[in-house]
């Protein structure tokens, strides 16, 4: 294949304009919300050049179709329903790009008992008898830390566990 053919070819199939990474970071946020970082991540592995997914993501951003506070706030509310604790959705939302401000406001808002649903996670995976040996003990105590929950919540729940 010659050189002008391929070039056509591939300018045929690269997306080349705002216009388009709008399009396709709408249909994107029609299905679910998605962070800033996330977005433009997504739309340069669908072959969007930084700067014009740049561009698109602030234009529906003042549009109002999209907002890292808003999608930090409905992540955070989902994965707390799940069990996950708030160590963990504070590391999914960095790996997201939201910024760390956004994550505070919605980690705030969310008014969870955090000793609470490490209780009710720990329920849900070893029942109702709090652990009786202490390996035992460490290996729940293990498990509620890899869901997101501190080691002071963890402990807490562990003790305490019978007190549903």
């Amino acid at each position: 294949m010659s050189r002008l053919s391929r070039n056509s070819e591939e300018s045929q199939d690269a997306p080349d304009d705002v216009a388009n990474a709008h399009e396709l970071a709408l249909r994107l946020l029609t299905r679910r919300e998605h962070g800033s970082g996330e977005l433009v991540r997504k739309l340069q592995q669908r072959g969007i050049l930084r700067e014009q997914a740049q561009e698109a993501l602030a234009a529906l951003s003042e549009q109002g179709w999209q907002s890292d506070a808003r999608f930090a706030e409905q992540f955070a509310r989902d994965h707390a329903a799940r069990g996950d604790g708030p160590l963990k959705i504070r590391a999914a939302l960095q790996q997201r790009g939201v910024r760390e401000s956004e994550i505070n406001t919605a980690l705030r808002e969310l008014d969870v008992d955090w000793l609470a649903s490490a209780r009710e996670v720990r329920r849900k995976r070893f029942g109702a008898c709090v652990p009786q040996t202490p390996a035992e003990n460490m290996r729940q105590q293990r498990y509620l830390m890899t869901r997101g929950f501190d080691g002071s919540v963890a402990r807490q729940a562990l003790r305490h566990a019978d007190d549903d």
